[in-house]
């Protein structure tokens, strides 16, 4: 497959349902990505992501896939407390939700999306996607209920292993990572 990437803007399709500025949003700090401008290297990057990955789970779960952390600065990755090996850095990683009219409750009245749509989608990455993704981690809030995925690409520049994990959130609010296994 042939990538073209030479003039693209934020408005410009990656692929048929992702735009080149989904991938640059922060909802705690958007003024820190706004206007960053991607050289032709990320752009392919974004292409990759968009045509391996996003575009068949999409067409899998029949529902649109909301980008909630693509490529991070330094300096955006630094206020959120993200790694200093994070692959947002390189473009190389992107953090979704499922979009769905589907709203529950708790006891409280607090609302949450949790539909076992995450889920679905997270076992469909991992059964049929293998060769697309370095890293797939599902993230499980407090209460064990889906909040999102994170998902990868190879990389040329940071030495990683193949990881598919499920990171539990615990009640001091840090992360417990454990290997997923079908």
């Amino acid at each position: 497959m042939i990538i073209h990437t030479h003039g693209l803007k934020d408005s410009s399709k990656l692929s048929p349902h992702f735009k080149v500025k989904e991938f640059k949003v922060s909802s705690e700090y958007p003024n820190l990505i706004k206007e960053y401008k991607f050289n032709e290297l990320q752009m392919y990057k974004l292409k990759t992501i968009s045509n391996l990955i996003l575009e068949p789970l999409r067409e899998e779960m029949e529902t649109p896939i909301h980008i909630t952390s693509g490529f991070r600065t330094i300096e955006l990755n630094k206020k959120i407390g993200g790694s200093t090996k994070s692959q947002h850095l390189l473009c190389e990683a992107v953090d979704f939700t499922l979009l769905d009219d589907n709203i529950n409750y708790d006891e409280d009245g607090n609302s949450y999306h949790y539909t076992g749509l995450l889920w679905d989608a997270f076992e469909f990455i991992t059964e049929n996607l293998q060769n697309s993704y370095l890293k797939v981690i599902l993230y499980k809030d407090i209460n064990e209920m889906d909040e999102f995925v994170h998902i990868s690409i190879p990389s040329l520049d940071v030495a990683h292993q193949k990881r598919t994990m499920i990171a539990w959130k615990k009640s001091n609010g840090k992360r417990e990572f454990e290997t997923y296994t079908s």
